[in-house]
């Protein structure tokens, strides 16, 4: 286990450059900047393996290596590790360079900001670009995530800028690969220097790094994409070669003009294509047009309404029976979601959830729905609930551990909680679909594969996800008078679903001789507005609903509330 890194205010900012002589073991300090001398020996060491005693077990062991990789013409190794010093340990960013001629190695140690120090304690090495040692894609990725997510629950502001070589794929093809990693090496090191303290830089692609600046505006964003393209028009970017390359950079200010990480990089590759496409060595701000301002600040607003809506307690289960098909009883409950307003307006989850989703806060959603459902089971213990979770939560341990607490802290009600999983979500990552899908039921509790026949799901993903209930697409299940074609649809989708023991549920049905047809056909459950549409208040136990109300009749709303369309 790596140590805990130790932030401090009195950290020195400079670097810390050393040469290591690996056949003498000799150490030696030039132009050592004063702060380090504070937090280094006194006197510094002047042999490799005196120095090395203060590194990790593991960081010691690898010096041997890395002296053999650097020995001969590779490129720069880089590593964080915790450094022991006066003041305890700091997490240090290592940069080893080649050896030179006469075999010795240069270093140098940067001390990592407290963002990047408490990375690096949790991964180590792990979620770092090996070549160029800057943050990988998905660390840059979970970095930007959650700057994204900070601005939008504090209301400040910042900026995602990628920047990309110009003519990179021409230098490869001119001098090779081992040039062109040498040039990537290169600028991602004057980026280093460019950049300020708490600015995350990762390698976005190819030859693109993408950089997340927190409290950025648009002011400051295009100063530093200024700055950048200078930086590189104006320096030869290797003395050697003489190395002419510039830079084109894509700016975008969160959440002014993006609303989630995916939203951002994806504006913030628009507007480089749009710097390159005006000839390179360029940069270039994303900025809205009148009528997409607009829109933003209405999908803003939104959010904004239902991360207040989860602190007022005003987000609410609008409840949908789900019943038997040969006599129509209830078996269980869809849990639907509901913004209930001040002024008594319903906004329904499809208004919201996908907006929700897109901006990265799904999972407190997700959470809240979790506690209500087992505060309601708990309430009533003759009702079956089932809930949905996004495609984001089949990966979140938070939300798997909470279950869990609540399943030893409320014994016997995880059997009458179901919870649902679409099937696009369930095949887009299926090694953790499967055991999102294991660890929910092995507590108790159901599992629902929602949407199914939506998607591409295949007979061995469907073997190979151990689901309790198939809840078969309403696309399918719908207007089968005028569109008899759907019921064979629906007919294959059901046996391949029964033929793997599952309990079904044909969604959407809507009238009374759809669900005749559906229920004739073997179905296990239906669901449907013939039987009753979402409603706030759900019926206590098992009551017996009558068959076909008519479609005309709108069930009456509770309270006065009305849908906001």
């Amino acid at each position: 286990m790596c140590a805990q890194p130790t932030v401090n205010a009195a950290a020195p900012s400079a670097l810390a450059r050393y040469r290591w002589d690996p056949a003498s073991d000799r150490l030696e300090w030039p132009d050592l900047p004063d702060g380090w001398r504070d937090w280094l020996p006194d006197p510094m060491p002047e042999r490799g393996r005196e120095f090395w005693a203060l590194l990790p077990a593991d960081e010691q062991a690898r010096r041997a290596e890395v002296a053999d990789r650097s020995s001969v013409d590779e490129m720069p190794v880089f590593s964080r590790f915790p450094l022991a010093t006066a003041a305890g340990p700091i997490w240090v960013r290592e940069r080893l360079a080649p050896a030179d001629d006469a075999g010795v190695l240069e270093g140098e140690l940067a001390v990592l900001s407290e963002g990047e120090a408490e990375l690096a304690a949790r991964d180590g090495n792990a979620g770092y670009d090996p070549l160029t040692g800057c943050f990988s894609r998905r660390r840059l990725i979970e970095g930007l995530k959650l700057a994204v997510e900070n601005a939008l629950n504090a209301g400040g502001s910042g900026a995602y800028l990628v920047v990309d070589i110009d003519q990179f794929g021409m230098l490869n093809h001119a001098y090779g690969h081992r040039t062109g990693d040498g040039v990537l090496v290169a600028v991602a090191e004057r980026l280093y220097q460019l950049l300020g303290a708490g600015v995350q830089l990762g390698r976005a692609g190819g030859d693109s790094f993408g950089i997340v600046v927190g409290g950025a505006n648009e002011d400051s964003a295009l100063a530093l994409a200024e700055r950048m393209v200078r930086s590189f028009a104006d320096q030869p970017l290797a003395d050697r070669d003489r190395l002419l390359l510039t830079v084109s950079v894509g700016a975008v200010v969160f959440p002014a003009a993006a609303c989630s990480a995916e939203e951002a990089m994806a504006r913030a590759d628009l507007t480089l294509a749009g710097a390159k496409a005006r000839g390179r060595n360029q940069f270039e701000l994303y900025a809205l047009s009148a009528d997409q301002r607009a829109v933003h600040r209405r999908d803003l607003a939104l959010v904004a309404r239902v991360q207040q809506a989860v602190q007022t307690r005003r987000l609410t289960f609008a409840y949908q029976p789900v019943v038997r098909s040969n006599d129509h009883r209830p078996a269980f409950y869809e849990c639907l979601l509901r913004i209930r307003t001040p002024n008594d307006f319903l906004i329904a989850a499809a208004q919201f959830i996908p907006l929700v989703e897109d901006m990265g806060l799904i999972r407190e959603i997700d959470h809240f729905v979790l506690e209500q459902s087992i505060k309601e089971l708990s309430s009533d213990r003759h009702v079956t609930l089932a809930i949905n979770v996004s495609g984001h939560t089949t990966g979140d341990a938070a939300w798997l551990r909470r279950l869990q607490l609540l399943s030893h802290a409320t014994p016997g009600i995880m059997r009458r909680l179901i919870v649902e999983i679409t099937e696009t979500a369930a095949i887009r990552d299926l090694e953790t679909t499967q055991h999102f899908v294991e660890t929910v039921r092995s507590t108790g509790a159901r599992v629902a594969l929602d949407d199914f026949g939506a998607g591409t799901t295949s007979f061995r993903h469907l073997k190979d996800l151990p689901v309790d209930i198939v809840k078969i697409d309403g696309l399918f299940t719908g207007r089968l008078a005028e569109q008899p074609e759907n019921l064979l649809f629906f007919k294959a989708l059901l046996g391949l679903a029964q033929g793997c023991g599952f309990e079904t549920v044909a969604e959407c049905a809507e009238t009374a001789q759809d669900a005749m047809l559906l229920a004739a056909s073997g179905v296990t459950y239906l669901q449907g507005y013939h039987f009753a549409k979402p409603e706030l208040t759900r019926l206590k136990g098992d009551p017996v609903l009558p068959l076909g109300a008519p479609e005309s009749v709108d069930l009456p709303p509770v309270g006065g509330l009305r849908f906001v369309s």
